[in-house]
């Protein structure tokens, strides 16, 4: 597969190299950000949260819980990016997308988090991205979140925060 290229953001979020490497940005430009989406999505009516384990394969966190996330490709919208990553990992199309926060993080990216709305139908993974997907209600993931669950590093807080951003009754588990 080919690297991907994209528009390498500022601390602030402002394109400033266009057309970029991906896998050579952080040597290349060492000041700069490579643009990833990450999404929380949530179905419509139940509340529970769309959950996926990363294929073994992967180059980086391999086998954790993580939420959807992947690259914004050069001349691609953020809010393209999420539907596009969320169709791509698991097969789920999206209705509603809210963004929620941006900004640098501390492993060289330029994350934008955003909640997203689906109907809970059946997951269809692509086995590369994902060795399990499915949707978990929230009292559970919170559990084996608690339990140690191997996460991505910001899963909780990213959960968190999209439940902040959704129905009260959600947070309890409740049906919407």
């Amino acid at each position: 597969m080919a690297d991907e290229l994209v528009d390498l953001r500022d601390q602030h979020g402002r394109i400033r190299q266009y057309g970029q490497p991906r896998n050579d940005a952080a040597r290349l430009w060492p000041d700069l950000f490579v643009p990833v989406v990450s999404v929380v999505v949530i179905a419509t009516g139940t509340g529970r949260v769309l959950v996926h384990q990363r294929a073994g394969t992967k180059p980086r966190w391999p086998d954790i819980l993580d939420h959807v996330a992947g690259a914004v490709h050069t001349g691609e919208h953020p809010e393209a990016a999420v539907r596009r990553e969320v169709l791509e990992e698991v097969g789920i199309h999206l209705g509603e997308v809210t963004p929620l926060a941006e900004g640098p993080t501390e492993r060289g990216k330029y994350r934008m988090l955003y909640l997203g709305r689906a109907e809970e139908t059946e997951p269809r993974p692509d086995p590369a991205e994902v060795a399990w997907v499915g949707w978990m209600d929230v009292p559970t993931l919170r559990q084996r979140i608690v339990e140690g669950v191997p996460t991505y590093p910001d899963f909780s807080a990213d959960l968190e925060l999209a439940l902040q951003n959704s129905s009260p009754r959600l947070h309890r588990g409740e049906s919407g």
